[in-house]
């Protein structure tokens, strides 16, 4: 085994907050336009073979390729 490939150098570790970043809801941080949100449920059938709760989830996405999962959550039949 050759010897370079057990030598590891150090990274630097982060050191800054480690605080969640609030993002706006109606524009893009990558390039400021207007944000759309889809909404996408995947039904019981295929998750829990008829059985359980539905899949819902929210996502804001916007025309340069920016996208964010806003929310993912089960809702259960009725």
């Amino acid at each position: 085994m050759k010897q370079r490939l057990l030598e590891v150098e150090a990274k630097e570790r982060w050191t800054g907050s480690r605080a969640l970043v609030p993002f706006p809801a109606d524009a893009c941080p990558s390039c400021g336009s207007a944000v759309y949100t889809l909404s996408v449920s995947q039904p019981a059938l295929f998750r829990h073979a008829g059985y359980g709760a539905d899949l819902r989830s929210t996502i804001r996405r916007c025309l340069c390729g920016w996208g964010l999962e806003a929310q993912r959550q089960e809702v259960r039949p009725a």
